[in-house]
């Protein structure tokens, strides 16, 4: 019993020193090799670790972590200067899609949603600020790639 709860301990030390260097680092690219080095463990005692105390593998909590520093961020004020793109790749997300995917399935509402809704809560003055940047994305949103378009144009 003794050995069983040292190797508990040990995990859990391990899955803190994990989150610190997560916490510290999440804007950039992280490597389950990194925070096996920083937690100073193997890859499948932290595995373990973080599936005891946290409940989800290591790089599942980093995903997790992301997603919910993005939308506390779509729900402050930094919608006023900054796009929900800039604000995804600010929280370490390089696949804007696969992040507005994970997104949907998380919060069960896309990060554009929460998006319009805070500034749709934001007083007036406030939103005036922000519009240029939503008009931007809403005007790149509504050019269509020529080769989409119906209409074929003439050949001289």
């Amino acid at each position: 019993i003794s050995n069983a709860r040292e190797v508990r301990t040990a995990r859990r030390v391990a899955v803190e020193r994990a989150r610190e260097y997560i916490n510290a680092n999440l804007t950039e690219s992280i490597r389950l090799s990194d925070l096996c080095k920083y937690a100073r463990t193997q890859a499948r005692s932290l595995e373990y670790g973080f599936h005891e105390v946290m409940g989800i593998s290591p790089i599942g909590y980093v995903r997790a972590t992301r997603l919910h520093r993005v939308r506390r961020l779509l729900r402050s004020t930094a919608v006023r200067t900054r796009s929900v793109s800039v604000i995804a790749l600010d929280c370490g997300f390089w696949h804007l899609s696969q992040f507005a995917v994970d997104y949907k399935l998380v919060f069960a509402e896309s990060p554009s949603a929460t998006y319009r809704r805070t500034l749709a809560q934001l007083p007036r003055a406030e939103r005036r600020r922000a519009a240029p940047i939503e008009q931007a994305i809403s005007r790149a949103a509504t050019i269509t790639p020529v080769h989409m378009r119906s209409e074929i144009p003439a050949r001289c």
